[in-house]
């Protein structure tokens, strides 16, 4: 996922060229919590942490603004599924033994 910077590609165009703080946020959470449901949260908050740090910077916003809700929206995201964070696979493990 990170070599064929499909990823960068998808957020970037989430993101937007032009648009606000609150836009952007919203944009930016609503696919972390969907992307969450899918992949892990750490390995998705790791690959989006440089994308949104750069696209924020280059705005002139501040980072710290997007990077905290980005955390939350994976940690939300990946309650969704079983797949989604390490404690729902060892809940479901302990549920079925």
């Amino acid at each position: 996922v990170d070599k064929s910077r499909i990823l960068d590609r998808a957020a970037r165009k989430m993101l937007g060229q032009k648009s606000s703080e609150r836009g952007a946020m919203i944009r930016l959470c609503s696919m972390t919590f969907i992307l969450s449901s899918v992949f892990n949260n750490t390995p998705l908050v790791v690959l989006m942490m440089p994308i949104v740090r750069d696209w924020a910077r280059q705005r002139g916003m501040a980072p710290s603004k997007f990077l905290i809700p980005l955390s939350y929206a994976s940690i939300m995201g990946g309650m969704i599924t079983t797949i989604g964070t390490s404690t729902n696979l060892v809940v479901n493990g302990l549920l079925e033994a």
